[in-house]
């Protein structure tokens, strides 16, 4: 049983559990950054629990396609409002070309999970695309 304890995943949580808090605690009552780094640290938990969940369920359950749509919402928010927080540093040039990279990165998770169903592939025989 010992063996199978996933400590280095406890100690991940762990770890990015106190550095939340450390991070509301030093915000001073800053409710803008409290409540990036709460709705963040709700969002990367919630991540975690949908991408260990979509590994357990099997292939052929219906299941996996709701996980997989959850996956992509979950990372689009979380590259959306670090986007945010980053283009709000930077001048205009700078803020826009981060907003088209998280949009690109957005539209490429879609397309990738999404946009390649009933299309043939040019992969080799016996390779699966996601």
């Amino acid at each position: 049983m010992a063996e199978n304890f996933p400590r280095l995943t406890v100690a991940g949580s762990v770890f990015l559990t106190a550095n939340s808090f450390m991070a509301m605690y030093r915000s001073k009552g800053d409710m803008g950054a409290i409540s990036f780094v709460a709705f963040s640290y709700v969002d990367l938990a919630s991540l975690f629990v949908c991408l260990r969940m979509y590994e357990e369920t099997p292939p052929e359950s219906p299941r996996r396609e709701y996980l997989k749509m959850t996956v992509w919402l979950l990372t689009t928010m979380l590259t959306a409002m670090f986007s945010y927080k980053v283009a709000a540093l930077m001048p205009l040039h700078v803020a826009v070309l981060v907003w088209a990279m998280a949009a690109a990165t957005g539209h490429a998770g879609y397309s990738v999970l999404f946009g390649l169903r009933g299309q043939t592939s040019s992969a080799p025989s016996g390779t699966q695309l996601v």
